[in-house]
């Protein structure tokens, strides 16, 4: 499944370089426990993609992290992984898609398949080792977004890049305009696949490059790739603070300890907001057809918190899947009855999934944004919550989806009913209508009549260029580019 964090990057970057200073021997710890294996992933396409990537567990489900190349007709990309188990999707113009040829599969959470890849020794090992004079150019990553650059309100920028992990022995940030001595980069962090490095620039406007050196070997990364050439034109990066958004991190994030929680799961403190699924978009979907069983919506609490048979496999659906929609009452309170231990594990930031009204258990399907879900805290329970945690010196972060609502939300349902008449109609992407169906339910085959999120119909996408469709606009990373809604 992808990870729901969408969002949490540390965000500084790099700026640098001056002559190459030799590097401190390499210790034991700081030499992978064993070879890195090539690991080759392919997507034939079934038509013309302007973007595919790979994302998976080895990248934190990034959309970016890992794009895949077109050759002969199939996007491949060959990464450099530890031996282990690894969950992965193709993404298409914004499109998640199962490998049907993987080994193994594996529930995504949403209804659909994560493909697995088993590293194992069938694979071709490589060692890493600093001083081997061998560079691995792939994924070596520098980019000009917010994670790879940012710049502080201070006025210095951090730069910032990644290469295989003890690959490399020194990476200089250096410049062409104005000409300035090249900066060596700091390594700041490893993942144990990949290290980053990191280095600041006072300068307001600067046009840089990089030059990696290992043994005898040297590499120049510029704007057109890695160079091993000793002759080579630069196509230099280039910064400018005018055209930049100033960006520091807070202090208190950088060493939080955060506690994400599920709230619907996490503990029921309060029984008298229970979900009694009283609300207009449960209506027709709270009993089951004489039989007992189901594969349609069937929302209904669990009254035993340590029943978790149906999380395995429900007893109310034919297909053998999980019991998506079922409840069991966790609440604000219940979090707020657990501070005292939540501060004794030495938490200093809780990171809620989504609390705002909806109709699933997971909230990412917001019927408002205006409200705290009634089954979890009124708004003044709410604020008085998060009061208390201030006073425990905990920090409350509210993930908050905003490239989509829910089919509940007040402005898709005036615009499923009105069709163009509605002056909402232009939020979303319909592609047919009349949509089939009551408000209650999203249609089966959701994405014939309007985008939504993973083709998940309980999800309509909002429509934020009015110039693309959803899966092109996700990759518009300039505003000047775009038509904005």
């Amino acid at each position: 499944m992808r990870s729901s964090i969408s969002a949490f990057r540390t965000l500084a970057l790099l700026l640098l370089a001056i002559a190459l200073a030799v590097a401190a021997p390499v210790s034991e710890e700081d030499r992978p426990p064993a070879p890195l294996k090539k690991v080759r992933f392919t997507y034939t396409p079934t038509g013309v993609h302007q973007k595919v990537v790979l994302a998976g567990t080895f990248n934190g489900w990034s959309t970016d992290a890992t794009p895949m190349r077109l050759d002969r007709g199939k996007y491949t990309v060959t990464l450099l992984l530890p031996a282990g188990e690894y969950m992965y999707k193709f993404v298409a113009d914004g499109q998640w898609i199962t490998d049907r040829n993987a080994e193994k599969f594996h529930p995504d959470g949403y209804g659909g398949q994560n493909s697995v890849v088993v590293v194992d020794d069938s694979f071709e090992g490589v060692m890493m080792m600093r001083g081997d004079g061998s560079i691995v150019t792939a994924e070596l990553r520098h980019g000009e977004d917010a994670w790879e650059r940012s710049l502080g309100k201070d006025g210095t920028v951090t730069l910032r890049l990644r290469a295989y992990m003890v690959d490399v022995e020194a990476i200089q940030l250096c410049f062409t305009e104005p000409p300035r001595d090249c900066v060596l980069m700091r390594r700041f962090d490893s993942d144990g696949t990949f290290d980053y490095y990191e280095a600041d620039v006072d300068m307001p406007a600067f046009t840089y490059f990089f030059r990696l050196r290992d043994g005898d070997s040297e590499v120049v990364l510029d704007r057109t790739g890695p160079q091993r050439e000793t002759q080579y034109s630069i196509n230099a990066f280039r910064f400018d603070a005018a055209e930049a958004a100033a960006f520091e991190t807070p202090d208190w994030v950088k060493n939080a300890v955060i506690y994400q929680i599920f709230p619907e799961r996490f503990a029921n403190g309060n029984t008298d907001n229970d979900p009694d699924f009283s609300e207009w978009y449960y209506r027709g979907l709270t009993s089951l057809p004489p039989t007992g069983k189901t594969n349609e919506e069937y929302f209904h609490l669990v009254d035993d918190w340590y029943d978790i048979d149906g999380l395995k496999q429900s007893p109310y659906k034919t297909d053998g899947k999980p019991d998506w929609n079922s409840f069991y009452g966790g609440d604000i309170e219940g979090v707020r009855q657990n501070l005292d231990y939540l501060k004794d594990l030495g938490v200093t930031c809780i990171y809620f999934n989504p609390i705002f009204e909806a109709k699933s258990n997971h909230k990412y399907d917001a019927a408002t944004y205006m409200s705290v879900d009634p089954h979890m805290a009124t708004n003044d329970e709410f604020k008085a919550f998060v009061a208390e945690c201030h006073e425990h010196d905990i920090r409350v972060i509210i993930d908050l989806a905003v490239n989509h609502t829910g089919h509940t939300f007040w402005a898709f349902v005036d615009a499923r009913e009105k069709g163009e008449h509605s002056e909402y109609w232009d939020w979303y992407e319909f592609r047919k209508w009349p949509v089939p169906g009551d408000r209650v339910h999203a249609p089966f085959n959701a994405k014939d009549y309007y985008d939504c999120w993973w083709g998940f119909g309980q999800m309509p996408n909002l429509n934020f260029d009015l110039s693309r469709s959803g899966a092109e606009e996700q990759n518009i990373v300039d505003i000047e580019e775009a038509m904005p809604n």
